[in-house]
């Protein structure tokens, strides 16, 4: 029997910091460069601690952090690179998801849980029930509560007290989830190797679990079935207007609340096996994936940004908005393309 007996907190030595030309830093895209393909790109020539980036996120202050796959963390403060690994008490060395929450702590999904890093100490969750396996997505939503999407195990709810690990058994479409995102009205959704599934925590639960009052909610799911364009969802984004899209093996989906509406390369779109998705503050949806390059859709047509263009590689994983409006890719093979 497995007795989890709380978090693991290290305080352990000081990351490595990598500096690196000045021309490569953080600036805003100068107006004549909008709405054009300008890249700068960054490797380990530059100070990553590798080319292969899983995920990353832009805090409070400013600060980018970009999980790796097998190497850590990478903080980029504009003008120097800073390696967190393990050794720092990271509780795994590669990271799929990073966010930040309220109160000002990041949250790392790694391989093996995940971490909660104060700016000097991490806390790690990696035997708490439904976290003893590879954390892929992490939200936090208006409640305050956390959510972690997991592979194997589903996904757990932690409201700063207790863990609620909700599976196939309790109506998830799958207990692989790659995506988390909330909704305006307060559904949380999960994408899934298996389908969609939206939780609404207003709705009673049902069935022998209903008098449980940590287990309220309510899974509905959706599928080809229902006319999405694929089974295993990787990405998720809400729009300004509140429509929900999903992006995974298959293309590209957007649903209204009643009909879904797919996209592929049959409409222009680079690849059919997406990753990761983006709307900037003038609507524009930012798509990238595997093989993909960046697409950029404005409502009406797709247009595409590869190696060609600048880019460092075309297999995309995350899209980060930076605080001067510019976008910082993150690859697998080619670093981060800006």
């Amino acid at each position: 029997v497995n007795t989890y007996r709380g978090p693991v907190t290290f305080r352990l030595k000081p990351p490595q910091v990598i500096d690196h030309v000045d021309t490569l830093s953080h600036m805003p895209i100068p107006p004549e460069a909008q709405g054009t393909a300008a890249f700068t790109n960054f490797s380990s020539d530059e100070g990553l601690p590798t080319d292969n980036i899983a995920c990353g996120m832009m805090d409070k202050s400013g600060t980018l952090w970009f999980g790796t796959d097998g190497a850590g963390i990478a903080r980029y403060d504009g003008q120097r690179f800073t390696t967190i690994g393990i050794e720092h008490g990271l509780a795994q060395s590669s990271v799929f998801a990073a966010m930040q929450d309220r109160s000002g702590h990041l949250w790392f999904g790694t391989g093996l849980g995940a971490s909660r890093y104060d700016g000097r100490t991490f806390t790690n969750f990696s035997q708490a029930p439904g976290l003893d396996a590879s954390v892929r997505c992490i939200l936090e939503d208006r409640a305050g509560n956390m959510w972690f999407g997991t592979v194997e195990h589903g996904v757990t709810r932690y409201d700063g007290k207790s863990f609620t690990t909700y599976t196939t058994k309790d109506g998830l479409a799958n207990d692989v989830v790659r995506s988390i995102i909330e909704d305006r009205d307060g559904n949380i959704w999960f994408g899934t190797a298996k389908g969609l599934s939206r939780f609404d925590p207003s709705t009673p639960a049902t069935g022998p679990k209903a008098a449980d009052p940590s287990r309220q909610g309510r899974f509905t799911t959706f599928t080809t079935a229902d006319g999405l364009m694929g089974d295993l969802i990787t990405c998720l984004l809400e729009d300004a207007s509140g429509n929900i899209w999903i992006g995974g093996k298959g293309g590209l989906s957007r649903y209204d609340g009643t009909t879904f509406t797919n996209y592929s390369t049959a409409n222009g779109l680079h690849s059919n096996s997406l990753r990761c998705l983006y709307q900037d503050p003038a609507g524009t949806i930012w798509i990238g994936g595997d093989q993909s390059g960046l697409t950029r859709y404005d409502g009406q047509s797709f247009v595409t940004f590869t190696t060609e263009e600048g880019l460092s590689n075309n297999n995309l994983r995350s899209i980060t908005p930076d605080r001067y409006g510019s976008l910082w890719l993150g690859t697998v093979g080619g670093g981060v393309s800006r």
